[in-house]
């Protein structure tokens, strides 16, 4: 589908009854608006909104924040770029619109800060249709007609488009669990960490007070999950011998728990939102308002011997009895709203749930990294409601649009690309999701910042300067190199040096304005050394912690591709074959960009999205290239094993 945008001649008559394409686009989302506004006045979004409510929201909501404010800027912004009559995807308009849209959402929520309805979510619905009213006023005076062409857009572009569609839906529930669990659903157990499970061969009978379990794991070896309708809860030892009990507590911060052995304390644990591992470290961040805490005891029991577990907490805490639990019911109880990770990565989620509360409070700035996802996330967290959900949601609505920005790449680098081609990076984005789920990074920017490669890489290939600067700022502020690597992207695409040069300035204005307002509030607020000083912390100790042996750098190297590769299925190989010109260029960008990572001290999944996305456009272009070289009846057929093997790479292997 194309939307071909044309300004009438003064002459033409003005009261042409005929609708236009970019009103109905503009009806569709301010009646989506309409509808949210009038949801949030009727059930304002809370903070422990029932999945239904906040799913039922979403329908509306998330149309309304994707196609608002950012559609009628796009249209105008496009058109004062091009100057004449434009033949306009439907997919620029949504891409382009998308990126003043989230622009658009945070400066809403600046605003709302400054008069202190911050939280009022039929506020924020009202600011961000508001400033959309002006570009859309004045199409209405230019009369802008915009036409709709459905024979445009490549079939096979609209069916991968579909197929990815419906793909993302399915590992959405299958990724469920894992991608909306609540920060204090994580909890940390060194010995479990570090795959010391050794379960007691004494077990205990739970007296009717506990409640009727849910069970994970063998029968033999179980973990126990129990509501308790009672805070003492008695046990029996049901053989004669040493017993290594072992309970968790989940209860608001404070909560206590304590194990009994003839009226004495033999364990006890308390909830708290920073505990400390190590006194070394001191406190660590882990929960905010509730959390878990671990208790041990290793005792000799005699048979029908009885224990007491005491839990000072208000109603509705739950235990978990891992007493008896082998590994096989740790990875069971890991696959609920209950899994164990290490207490850093805890760190890393708490802090982008403390920050996104906190900016919806008294804080404006978050330095521990760039802040638009923070502010980008506490204004769908004011819509949507829960911070679990809204974090998943928002993750859901990036990916859709990473597939949309990589299909579209593909075919526009590669006109004539067949199905199975298109499909090639949109595997490799369902892979992205099952693995930023499974290693619990949903809330982290790096979702949206590997969406702005491809968004960005298209306004050099096709959209022009304003798609790349929108693109190339945000990532900027997504996190702190964005803005420099897609600088050298646009070196590696860029058709000549005055084109290239007019990407580079409509992505560096507008960082170059925002750094010098960034100086002159940290000038005044006395935290702009703070600032300097995170800059370098996260670049440098955070990712090589002080070791820059350059034998310690190169033996990194190897093991950074080989997780790279097996966590998108070795995918990104194909660009290798450097077949096509645009793919070639794509896949030198890629592996340049995988250079300047390649060397950090630790792997962690979310680094390699980027890379992972680039390259994969990069090997579509270049299987598209050798189906059409080989011009060969059974090429396409062959073509269809990369999808196919990537989704069963993707369903069965264990990897991502």
């Amino acid at each position: 589908m194309v939307l071909t945008l044309h300004v009438p001649p003064a002459s033409r008559n003005m009261n042409s009854r005929k609708i236009c394409t970019w009103k109905i686009l503009l009806w569709t989302a301010y009646a989506f608006a309409s509808v949210s506004i009038l949801s949030a006045l009727i059930l304002p979004p809370g903070d422990w909104d029932p999945l239904s409510y906040v799913l039922a929201r979403a329908v509306v909501v998330l149309p309304t924040m994707t196609l608002l404010p950012g559609l009628p800027w796009a249209l105008v912004l496009f058109k004062k770029q091009s100057g004449k009559a434009q033949r306009l995807d439907i997919m620029d308009i949504i891409l382009l619109g998308l990126g003043f849209s989230f622009i658009g959402h945070v400066l809403a929520l600046v605003l709302l800060k400054l008069t202190g309805f911050t939280t009022v979510s039929t506020a924020l619905l009202v600011t961000i249709v508001l400033e959309s009213l002006p570009p859309a006023f004045f199409l209405r005076t230019r009369n802008i007609n915009i036409k709709l062409d459905l024979a445009s857009t490549p079939r096979a572009a609209i069916m991968a488009f579909m197929i990815f569609l419906a793909g993302i839906l399915g590992m959405a529930f299958l990724t469920f669990t894992d991608a909306s669990r609540p920060v204090y659903g994580y909890w940390y157990d060194h010995a479990v960490e570090n795959g010391i499970v050794s379960p007691s061969w004494v077990s205990f009978s739970h007296s009717p007070s506990w409640g009727r379990p849910e069970r994970y794991g063998p029968k033999k070896a179980p973990a126990l999950v129990f509501k308790p309708v009672r805070n003492k809860l008695p046990l029996e030892a049901m053989q004669a011998g040493s017993a290594n009990l072992f309970f968790l507590l989940q209860a608001p911060v404070g909560a206590k728990i304590s194990l009994f052995k003839e009226g004495r304390i033999i364990a006890t644990g308390k909830v708290e939102a920073r505990p400390v591992e190590s006194p070394a470290e001191g406190p660590v961040l882990r929960y905010l308002h509730n959390g878990i805490t671990a208790i041990r005891s290793e005792i000799s029991v005699s048979q029908g011997e009885k224990l007491v577990l005491r839990v000072d907490s208000p109603p509705g805490f739950r235990l978990v009895d891992l007493t008896n639990a082998g590994k096989q019911a740790i990875n069971e109880l890991n696959s609920t709203d209950l899994r164990e990770i290490h207490y850093y990565q805890e760190l890393n989620i708490a802090e982008n749930y403390l920050w996104v509360r906190e900016i919806l409070k008294n804080r404006w700035l978050v330095i521990h990294q760039p802040p638009f996802w923070t502010y980008l996330s506490a204004a769908f967290k004011v819509i949507l409601g829960p911070l679990n959900y809204t974090f998943f949601l928002l993750s859901l609505v990036i990916l859709v649009l990473t597939g949309m920005a990589c299909i579209k790449l593909v075919y526009v680098s590669e006109p004539g690309s067949t199905l199975p081609v298109l499909l090639v990076p949109a595997v490799v984005i369902l892979m992205q999701q099952k693995l930023m789920a499974a290693s619990s990074c949903i809330v982290f920017p790096d979702q949206a910042y590997s969406l702005t490669f491809p968004m960005a890489l298209l306004g050099i290939m096709y959209g022009g300067p304003l798609l790349f600067g929108t693109w190339g700022f945000l990532s900027g502020i997504l996190r702190y190199p964005g803005t420099i690597v897609l600088s050298a992207g646009a070196l590696f695409l860029g058709p000549n040096f005055k084109r290239t040069r007019m990407f580079l300035k409509a992505a560096w204005l507008p960082m170059a304005a925002l750094c010098i307002l960034a100086t002159v509030a940290g000038l005044v607020s006395g935290h702009l050394t703070d600032w300097l000083n995170v800059l370098y912390f996260e670049t440098f100790p955070e990712h090589f912690h002080g070791n820059y042996d350059l034998g310690t750098l190169v033996s990194r190297i190897p093991g950074f591709y080989r997780e790279m590769l097996m966590w998108s299925g070795f995918i990104p190989i194909l660009s290798l074959a450097m077949l096509s010109g645009t793919g070639r260029r794509l896949a030198l960008f890629g592996i340049f960009y995988s250079f300047l990572l390649s060397t950090i001290d630790h792997v962690s999944p979310h680094y390699f999205l980027p890379i992972q996305t680039v390259l994969a456009c990069s090997g579509a272009c270049n299987v598209s290239v050798m189906i059409k070289k080989r011009r060969s009846r059974i090429a396409p057929a062959v073509a269809w094993i990369i999808p196919v093997f990537g989704i069963a790479w993707l369903l069965f292997s264990g990897t991502v």
